[in-house]
């Protein structure tokens, strides 16, 4: 949707379709406009988040925190980060992560900040590109307010009554106020486009409510509770040492209603797909070093703390840190390559079917000399092939889940079925040069376990299109594709 975006002009769900809510594909427009359509590039726009979260949680922790603890905080989220590899790369929650940090930083950070109309809009508006990405991360906005409210409520001693809810009250419309900007600037533009509302609806709501909201995955919670992250968490439960400074009570409140923030954001998009659970690992980071450092103020001699602490971070580098990212940086080095870290990137993303070597093949197809000019059409559960090829293409749908998303047993919605027709017709009218299909997964329940291939299959007329117009040209790991017949045909639009 981002590369569609700034390279076509084409806006998220009129010429791009997709079930979230814009937030992620502006921050994907904003790494193509700075480094380019690269793959690497929004890695590094992805590690710039992610840094930035260390850091704005290291500036509003240090307030209710030791700068040990706070410091620490950051390593363990940055390690977990890098843990997880390939799939927490790139993800929304990440993102999402950073803007719910900042609108806290600058909403609780300060103890003026709720007094001052600038910072209250602007921690509105940072939290509101957090739900503009994820918006389960309301909860979180909630959470903020409740907060402030004890917080000014303890602060209110001198005030009355009344000059405290009214300045409560002030303060929460103007957060909320700033958290509609982002809602205003990004929605507005589909006011004056004809059918504009109607296709925003269907796709972020309608579909939601009809289709994915309805499909949920089971989870043991045993899974998170015995992660090392949660056992270490524990660990701020023990008491602490006079010397230790003693956490505001509330940003224990604080802490206590973002987890359950997290927590409920997991139950509410009953997916609990890895990346979902970022904003809960974030805050068992925070509660683990907690822990860490109280440990380490039992040691009354300092010499001992830094060794325990030194301990620590040797023993959590060789439990989380993948050292597969060492290994090719030598070998990168040894081989003298001149792009390492695309070198490094490129040998760290899985290599199945549809992994950085099948994306690089199928991209190296599509640039040969004849393959080079018009419009193709790929279809597949991972969007990241379309806007790699850099190519216009045929239909609007980034993803198969609007025509092809559904379990076993059940149908699609009036709203799917217009897709599919509108799949097929766009495919008639633009005739694109190549159809690409994705022949697996075949494992996943939300797609009835079809292919993406075996859903188009299905959809009245593309067979028929298919024998008539194209051909079998060749195969690309997962992919089939397949190159129109005839060449005096239009490729484009």
């Amino acid at each position: 949707m981002g590369f569609e975006f700034v390279r076509h002009g084409r806006l998220p769900y009129i010429g791009s379709w997709a079930h979230t809510l814009p937030g992620m594909a502006y921050v994907h427009s904003l790494s193509i406009l700075l480094f380019g359509n690269s793959a690497l590039g929004f890695r590094i726009t992805d590690v710039a988040f992610h840094l930035g979260t260390v850091w704005i949680l290291f500036l509003l922790l240090r307030q209710w925190i030791s700068p040990t603890a706070a410091a620490l905080s950051g390593f363990l989220w940055i390690l977990y980060y890098v843990s997880e590899g390939y799939w927490l790369a790139g993800q929304p929650d990440g993102f999402a992560v950073f803007f719910i940090a900042l609108a806290t930083y600058i909403y609780l950070g300060n103890p003026d900040a709720r007094k001052h109309l600038v910072r209250l809009l602007a921690a509105g508006a940072a939290m509101g590109v957090a739900i503009l990405i994820r918006p389960t991360y309301g909860l979180f906005l909630i959470s903020m307010l409740v907060i402030g409210n004890f917080i000014q409520a303890n602060q209110a001693e001198d005030q009355t009554r009344k000059a405290f809810a009214t300045s409560f009250k002030n303060s929460i419309l103007l957060v909320l106020l700033g958290t509609s900007l982002p809602f205003v600037f990004s929605l507005t533009p589909y006011l004056f486009i004809k059918g504009g509302i109607y296709q925003l609806y269907e796709a972020v709501i309608g579909f939601n409510i009809q289709v994915y909201g309805g499909i949920r995955d089971q989870y043991n919670w045993k899974g998170l509770l015995l992660h090392p992250y949660a056992l270490l968490a524990l660990l701020c439960l023990l008491p602490r040492v006079k010397s230790v400074l003693a956490v505001p009570k509330h940003a224990k409140w604080l802490a206590v209603f973002y987890l359950l923030s997290g927590l409920a954001s997991l139950y509410v998009m009953g997916k609990f797909f890895v990346y979902h659970f970022d904003p809960v690992f974030c805050l068992l980071s925070v509660f683990a070093a907690i822990g860490i450092v109280k440990i380490g103020s039992y040691l009354r001699i300092p010499s001992l703390r830094y060794a325990f602490l030194g301990i620590f971070l040797v023993w959590a580098l060789k439990t989380f840190y993948p050292r597969n990212i060492l290994h090719f940086i030598r070998n990168g080095m040894e081989q003298k390559q001149t792009g390492l870290l695309q070198y490094v990137y490129l040998n760290l993303k899985p290599n199945d079917d549809f992994g950085t070597r099948s994306e690089e093949s199928l991209d190296s197809f599509l640039s040969r000399p004849g393959n080079k000019q018009g419009a193709i059409e790929i279809c597949s559960v991972t969007p990241a092939v379309r806007w790699q090829s850099e190519r216009v293409e045929a239909t609007r749908f980034t993803m198969i889940h609007a025509y092809g998303m559904h379990t076993a047993g059940e149908g699609f919605t009036p709203f799917q079925n217009s897709c599919r027709k509108e799949f097929i017709d766009s495919l008639i009218s633009v005739r694109p040069k190549f159809i690409i299909l994705a022949n697996a997964p075949t494992n996943l329940p939300m797609f009835a376990n079809q292919s993406p291939a075996e859903i188009v299959h299905g959809i009245p007329g593309f067979d028929q299109l298919l024998s008539s117009s194209y051909r079998y040209d060749t195969s690309i790991a997962a992919y089939v594709i397949y190159r129109i017949k005839s060449i005096g045909m239009p490729t484009s639009r």
